[in-house]
Parts: structure tokens; sequence; C-alpha cells
């Protein structure tokens, strides 16, 4: 029996279904099944895509690097 998930990039019925995760062999994302249900497949963001956002936050961590930030973000207005 096929899981009962279709890739929210793709939309391939051939994924791997794990504990917490799905993976598309199609496309070689893999999403988180909680919110599959409930997030439109065109919002629904991959594991990678969302760490790359936290990486964002945290490579600017620090102190210095929020000020760098803080700066970078005064320049652009």
């Amino acid at each position: 029996m096929p899981p009962p998930y279709r890739c929210p990039a793709c939309d391939s019925k051939d994924i791997i279904e794990y504990d917490e995760i799905i993976e598309c062999p199609k496309c070689n994302l893999e999403f988180f099944i909680e919110g599959l249900g409930e997030i439109d497949p065109e919002n629904q963001l991959s594991i990678k895509e969302l760490s790359g956002i936290v990486g964002a936050f945290t490579e600017h961590g620090s102190i210095s690097g929020r000020r760098k930030l803080s700066k970078a973000l005064e320049k652009d207005e």
C-alpha cells in the first residue's frame, strides 16, 4: 500500500515515509509530515529550506552579528 502523502514540491506519489518525515526520490527533498495536510503544497517548505532560514538567524546570533545585520538593514532603507 503506497503512503497517503504526495510530495509538495513535485506532486509525486513515489515517496518514502519515515517516522516524522517523507522523502521524495524524484526531487530529492524531505518534508516534515506534520503540517502536510494543513499547509498548501506551494507554501510547504522542505527541511533544506527550513535549515537555510534557521542558519541565517544563527549567523547573526552574537551581539556583533546582530549589530552588523542591523546596520545592513538600515542602509537598505
